[in-house]
């Protein structure tokens, strides 16, 4: 994105993140940031830049393989989103990434009854004391 479309998206943002402020809406971006952003300060502008986790088609691509093969009766082996997670970051997709697609698609209700199936079957170390 060439840089003035990064200062127009920052005052943008500046301006939404002082409505925020005003409204007494929590957000993570402090005065200082906020006055850099709507007045085009670089370190500013880059460091709200740098804080996106920009996460590509091919990314969520890795996600789709991965339901695709338990829907066809591999990977029986996951029994909650840790073990998916894991399986995810052996597969080239960091944490957290994968965790961002995973709620992505919680939203909007994809994959529903495996999502459902993980949550009736935590990973839980089973207890021998009994």
């Amino acid at each position: 994105m060439d840089i003035q479309k990064k200062v127009a998206y920052g005052k943008l943002l500046g301006e939404i993140y002082r409505i925020q402020k005003a409204l007494g809406i929590p957000n993570e971006c402090s005065d200082h940031h906020v006055y850099g952003l709507q007045h085009g300060m670089e370190p500013s502008i880059r460091a709200i830049w740098e804080e996106y986790d920009f996460i590509s088609v091919d990314e969520i691509v890795i996600v789709d393989e991965l339901f695709d093969e338990i829907e066809s009766g591999n990977h029986k082996d996951v029994t909650s989103e840790e073990v998916l997670l894991d399986i995810l970051e052996s597969r080239g997709l960091p944490e957290s990434k994968g965790r961002k697609v995973l709620q992505y698609y919680k939203l909007g209700g994809f994959y529903k009854e495996r999502f459902d199936a993980l949550k009736d079957n935590p990973l839980v170390p089973p207890d021998d004391s009994k």
